[in-house]
């Protein structure tokens, strides 16, 4: 008899649920459960928040049993339901959109489920996450589309839907549409990154739409306007060509003394990077169209040639130049690295120079005469030695950057037009190191002169 009133306690336990017994049968609680409903919750303080509010209270004292507090509201005929522990004295209360009044029910539960009167609460959120990035949400033509903007001071998760005219006619009107491939998802803060692109639009006059969504279902209205994208050309792979005017080296992994073999004695440029080989890591290989072959290059050492190694100094810029066969405005680009994951000798932050042929001199003097086209830093894993598989998958993915929104350096121009590029390395993941790797680099911009005369096949490489 004993074992089978044993058994049942412990199906009663494990079908309520419930951890608050005061006594024990041989080493099993007792669960005393009653009818007795909790005392009511007393609101201390509302505090608004952005679409929230934040509620203080305290409970009944002498009500140890007290399991949770629950929050809730309807709007828009969703009742949101909010729950915590009797352990804090406080409970955020989500969702609200809009700057009217808002009643909030609040009550507890105890470990028999038995569930206090209501207490009701009045309060007025601040302008939501949703209603302050719409506020500021703006749209303007970009290369090959639009440059969506927005503030998300809170970093709430957001939505951005893109609506525009489908190709469709029904009755001879176009039809306005969304199209889910374009869709923004963003959780970064205004401090961060709170923009983005929407490409592949010709260069005609189109209606563009953009409207918000939040996690809560909030809908946002809707942000019509009428742009022109700016045309948007490849810079193709196949025509871009590595000078030798900079008396680059190849030394299969070797290091040179940078104050005898590093500087042209005539000019006082620095040469471009030591490449490891020509054909498999040098510079024409950041740029065959090929993501998973590397470019390598070892810095120059100062004080090399000392016979005291500690004396060693590794010079932290390296570059490599090019002649891009277009006159271009640059766009953006696309970097890609070997699978070295946010460590050791991948590029972190570059610079590119550029100039044309009316500067006569551009082989001679540098930097000047050429033109900082813009400096880019690449982004940091949370901690890079332990990257998370997201950010591996980004870092796999590749790296857009936009050549002026992504700018860092305030005396850079980036809409100057160029024919060559000379790239200096400035900073790997881990500066210590001598290598530096990158395993290609896409380009995009605004062709106004073409020196090449490449046929379609030759340029249809990764758009």
């Amino acid at each position: 008899m004993k074992k089978i009133i044993l058994k049942y306690i412990t199906i009663l336990c494990g079908i309520i649920g419930i951890s608050a017994c005061t006594e024990s049968y041989d080493g099993l609680e007792i669960i005393r459960v009653d009818s007795q409903a909790p005392g009511k919750v007393t609101v201390n303080k509302v505090i608004p928040q952005s679409g929230a509010l934040e509620i203080h209270f305290s409970l009944t004292k002498g009500d140890t049993d007290i399991a949770q507090v629950v929050a809730s509201y309807v709007q828009n005929g969703v009742k949101r339901d909010f729950k915590v522990s009797r352990f804090v004295s406080s409970i955020l209360v989500e969702g609200f959109m809009g700057v009217a009044e808002q009643t909030v029910e609040i009550k507890c539960v105890d470990n028999s489920g038995n569930v206090s009167e209501p207490t009701f609460v009045k309060g007025t959120a601040l302008l939501s996450p949703i209603e302050v990035a719409y506020q500021s949400l703006t749209a303007e033509a970009a290369f090959g589309g639009v440059k969506v903007a927005w503030k998300n001071t809170t970093g709430d998760f957001l939505a951005i839907h893109v609506l525009t005219d489908d190709s469709l006619q029904i009755k001879g009107q176009k039809v306005f549409m969304e199209d889910p491939s374009k869709m923004i998802y963003t959780r970064e803060t205004d401090k961060k990154k709170t923009y983005a692109y929407v490409r592949n639009y010709p260069d005609k006059e189109q209606r563009f739409g953009f409207s918000i969504t939040d996690k809560w279902g909030n809908v946002s209205d809707t942000l019509i306007t009428t742009l022109t994208p700016f045309r948007e050309d490849v810079i193709a792979y196949q025509q871009i060509k590595a000078l030798k005017e900079f008396n680059p080296r190849y030394t299969n992994g070797e290091s040179m003394d940078y104050e005898t073999e590093g500087i042209d004695p005539v000019t006082g440029i620095q040469y471009d990077g030591l490449y490891y080989g020509e054909a498999s890591y040098g510079p024409q290989t950041l740029f065959d169209g090929k993501k998973d072959a590397a470019f390598y290059i070892t810095r120059y050492t100062k004080n090399f040639n000392d016979l005291d190694d500690s004396n060693d100094e590794l010079v932290p810029n390296s570059y490599s130049t090019y002649n891009l066969n277009v006159e271009a405005m640059l766009g953006r680009m696309h970097i890609y690295h070997r699978p070295v994951y946010y460590g050791i000798h991948a590029v972190k932050r570059f610079r590119f120079w550029g100039t044309t042929d009316e500067n006569l001199d551009r082989f001679v003097k540098f930097p000047e005469g050429w033109t900082l086209i813009g400096e880019y830093v690449l982004p940091d894993a949370v901690n890079n030695k332990v990257p998370t598989p997201d950010e591996k998958s980004a870092w796999d993915s590749g790296f857009e950057l936009n050549v002026t929104d992504d700018n860092v350096n305030p005396e850079a121009n980036p809409k100057a037009k160029i024919r060559y590029l000379r790239i200096e390395m400035m900073e790997t993941y881990d500066p210590s190191h001598k290598v530096i790797t990158m395993n290609e680099i896409f380009l995009w911009g605004q062709i106004a002169v073409s020196y090449t005369h490449l046929r379609a096949h030759e340029t249809d490489s990764y758009l």
